[in-house]
């Protein structure tokens, strides 16, 4: 397993830098990065917690976006409002 922590600039269309704090591992063979923050938005101790506990479970063999994503997907199943074919 090959992790980095790394700060991202990017430049936007209007002409503005903006930077984040990234988390870049691979798995599964293919490198992926997870967010961590915005560079203005979160602290270097933030984004250091949030990588250590990113580095945490690809140790117990949890993938950090996969598993981002399953939350996602409950929050979504949870707000979904009932539709007029429902009541």
């Amino acid at each position: 397993m090959v992790a980095a922590f790394i700060c991202k600039s990017r430049k936007g269309g209007a002409g503005d830098v903006t930077r984040s704090w990234l988390f870049q591992y691979s798995w599964n063979g293919k490198v992926r990065q997870v967010g961590l923050g915005s560079y203005q938005q979160a602290s270097l101790a933030q984004a250091r917690k949030r990588a250590k506990a990113a580095r945490d479970k690809l140790a117990n063999g949890i993938d950090p976006i996969g598993e981002k994503r399953l939350r996602w997907d409950e929050i979504g199943e949870r707000m979904q409002t009932p539709s007029l074919t429902d009541v």
